[in-house]
C-alpha cells in the first residue's frame, strides 16, 4: 500500500511539474525552468551623431517573439522628416531554431542571474548602453543595462543579435513609430 501511495504521489509531482514547465528528471532534481517568450535588445547613445537609415543605424530597439515574429524600431520617437522618407520601424522573422539558439545562450549565461546594471570601473560615463529585456515565465521580465561591454555571456550575446540583424530580410512598416 505505501508503495502505491508513493508511486501516485511521485505522479502528481511529475504532472504538476509539466503542468506549470519545470523540468523534472530522473534524479528528482528540479532544472531551471524559465521558458522564455520575447526577447528585447536596445542600442541607445547620441543619436545626434547617428544620420544613417533605420537598418544601418548602431542606435536601435529590436524585439524578438518566441513565434518568430521580429520588430526592428527607432530608439525613442522617430524623427520627423520631409514627405515622411525615414522608415521607423521594419518587420521580419527567424525561425524557431534561431530563437531556440537565442534562448539556450541566455540560459547558459544563466541570465536570470545577470545583475540589474553594469556601469563602467572608470570615472567617465557612457554615453551608450545596451539593454536587454528578457520575458519569460508568461510575464516575469529581466532588465539588463550593460555600460561595461565587458560581461563575457551579454558580449558574446550582443554580438550574436547583432549579426542576426544583418541577416533578416526586413519589410518597412507603415504607419509604427
Amino acid at each position: 500500500m505505501k508503495k502505491k501511495s508513493l508511486l501516485i504521489v511521485l505522479l502528481i509531482i511529475c504532472n504538476l511539474c509539466k503542468a506549470k514547465h519545470i523540468n523534472f528528471n530522473s534524479n528528482c532534481i528540479f532544472n531551471d525552468s524559465t521558458v522564455i517568450h520575447q526577447i528585447s535588445f536596445s542600442r541607445s547613445g547620441n543619436p545626434g551623431n547617428d544620420y544613417k537609415d533605420l537598418l544601418e543605424k548602431e542606435q536601435y530597439t529590436i524585439i524578438i517573439e518566441e513565434n518568430g515574429d521580429v520588430i526592428l524600431k527607432w530608439n525613442g520617437k522617430c524623427p520627423p522628416s520631409k514627405n515622411n522618407t525615414v522608415i521607423c520601424s521594419y518587420s521580419g522573422t527567424i525561425k524557431k531554431n534561431q530563437f531556440s539558439k537565442l534562448t539556450n545562450k541566455l540560459k547558459k549565461i544563466k541570465y536570470t542571474e545577470l545583475q540589474k546594471l553594469y556601469v563602467p570601473l572608470k570615472e567617465y560615463e557612457h554615453v551608450t548602453s545596451d539593454i536587454y529585456i528578457i520575458t519569460y515565465n508568461n510575464g516575469v521580465k529581466k532588465k539588463i543595462i550593460d555600460q561595461n561591454f565587458e560581461i563575457d555571456g551579454l558580449k558574446e550575446f550582443r554580438e550574436i543579435l547583432i549579426k542576426l540583424k544583418k541577416e533578416i530580410k526586413w519589410t518597412p512598416v507603415k504607419g509604427f513609430n
